[in-house]
């Protein structure tokens, strides 16, 4: 959706704000669908074949009713950005309630993060890949795959607050994220919550934080971070799971 639909989506939400009745209600919602559309298929992209893009539609159009009811154009942002984190936050509720993630993987996962925590508190400081295998009595190669499988799970906690490139006018950067933003999305994003964020990538390591930010906020592949980095896609992609991991590790820890 671009500028000019925006505006126009902007224009649909004051005459329904004017109104509030039915027809403007549904003609809003309608013209939102190809939103709800762009989001998801840019989710879907990173789930599970055998989840439906349909559900996560309807979840997605549950976000826009909720959108209408709460969106405050006091605040600055358009209906747009407003609705797109709340579009976002539907379906994400929504795939924590399908709890899709297979129970092998929810143990790797747990192992992995058990793992890092512990050698984190008697290191004192972030323990390397090498050490975490050598921990876990496995060889570096299969501490790989066994991270990479547990990082095909979208990492939804981070995809929430990052905003994952939903709108470059609000979450445009790190430096934007960490000086706040707009006053409304800290009623959407935690100040805490950003600022152990913002503190936790910037601790990352200069490729697993540049892996981070070119993902989730420029949209590139593996394959074109790869070459940004002058590495090959593989490399990237662990490199990229073990900035995952220290970033899950980071937040639950100092969040909960």
């Amino acid at each position: 959706m671009d500028d000019d639909e925006s505006d126009i989506l902007q224009k649909i939400y004051t005459v329904y704000a004017e109104k509030k009745d039915r027809e403007s209600r549904e003609n809003l919602i309608l013209h939102s669908l190809p939103l709800v559309k762009a989001i998801v298929e840019r989710l879907a992209a990173r789930l599970p074949s055998h989840l439906d893009p349909d559900d996560l539609s309807s979840a997605g159009i549950i976000g826009i009713m909720d959108a209408l009811d709460r969106y405050d154009p006091s605040r600055g942002a358009s209906f747009k950005t407003y609705a797109s984190f709340r579009i976002q936050g539907a379906i994400l509720d929504e795939l924590r309630s399908m709890d899709w993630k297979p129970r092998s993987v929810r143990d790797k996962e747990k192992k992995l993060e058990q793992a890092y925590h512990q050698l984190e508190q008697s290191l004192k400081r972030r323990p390397t890949d090498s050490e975490i295998a050598e921990y876990l009595d496995i060889s570096i190669d299969k501490f790989y795959n066994m991270l990479q499988e547990t990082q095909k799970q979208p990492l939804l906690q981070l995809d929430e607050f990052m905003a994952d490139g939903l709108n470059r006018e609000t979450v445009p950067s790190l430096s934007t994220l960490a000086e706040g933003g707009p006053s409304f999305i800290d009623q959407l994003i935690d100040k805490e919550v950003k600022e152990k964020l913002v503190e936790a990538i910037d601790s990352l390591p200069e490729k697993e934080r540049l892996s981070v930010t070119l993902y989730y906020y420029e949209g590139l592949t593996m394959k074109e971070i790869g070459k940004v980095l002058e590495v090959s896609e593989s490399r990237i992609s662990q490199i990229h799971s073990s900035a995952l991991l220290h970033l899950r590790t980071y937040l639950q820890s100092r969040l909960s």
